[in-house]
């Protein structure tokens, strides 16, 4: 597994979390509710933004295709 893909899902799983802390702790104490099928239907969504966005994103630095190099030729 490269980096970018191990620090992608690191990173959405901790949004996913912050998501369901919101929904569950932190938007009842504003008196708003949001069932349990509601926020899966959020995780989920979340969760393929940032399949799409990983699939879509451009290269990083050093990677094929990146118009960079780990080897500068000056």
């Amino acid at each position: 597994m490269s980096g970018r893909l191990i620090m992608a899902i690191v990173t959405t799983l901790l949004y996913e979390l912050a998501l369901i802390a919101v929904v569950l702790w932190g938007l009842p104490r504003l008196g708003i509710y949001i069932p349990i099928p509601g926020l899966v239907v959020l995780v989920l969504a979340l969760g393929a933004v940032a399949i799409a966005t990983l699939s879509k994103g451009q290269p990083g630095i050093g990677e094929e295709g990146s118009g960079w190099s780990v080897v500068y030729d000056w």
